[in-house]
């Protein structure tokens, strides 16, 4: 990995905080993303994303590979026992961009943050 995060604060905040480190940009595909049917299907049918972008506590890690890595990551991926999802590409152009099915962008919501005011 050249980059890691736990998703702690939501998708799109800690995803965020890794493109700010690193100075680029990212494309996430939302069909991609490792949803239960259920959720998917709610998310689908309200056209709202908002809770998979932005809730926390998943107690997942998000982590980058550069495509000429690809490879030996899928070939330790037996050893760690645990399943390993692409949900999209960095780029090199600033700004994180959401994309659903048809190509549109999809802006979530604001991340959890730890030191807003809570009123």
């Amino acid at each position: 990995a050249s980059a890691c995060i736990d998703l702690s604060d939501g998708l799109a905040g800690d995803l965020q905080h890794v493109l700010d480190a690193s100075g680029c940009g990212a494309r996430v595909e939302l069909e991609r993303l490792p949803l239960l049917p259920e959720t998917r299907a709610f998310m689908q049918q309200h056209d709202d994303w908002q809770l998979p972008l932005t809730a926390g506590d998943d107690y997942e890690l998000l982590f980058t590979v550069p495509p000429s890595r690809e490879e030996a990551l899928r070939a330790v991926l037996p050893e760690l026992g645990c399943g390993v999802t692409r949900i999209g590409l960095i780029e090199s152009e600033p700004g994180l961009r959401f994309v659903d099915a048809a190509g549109g962008i999809r802006q979530p919501g604001h991340a959890w943050d730890h030191f807003a005011d809570e009123e």
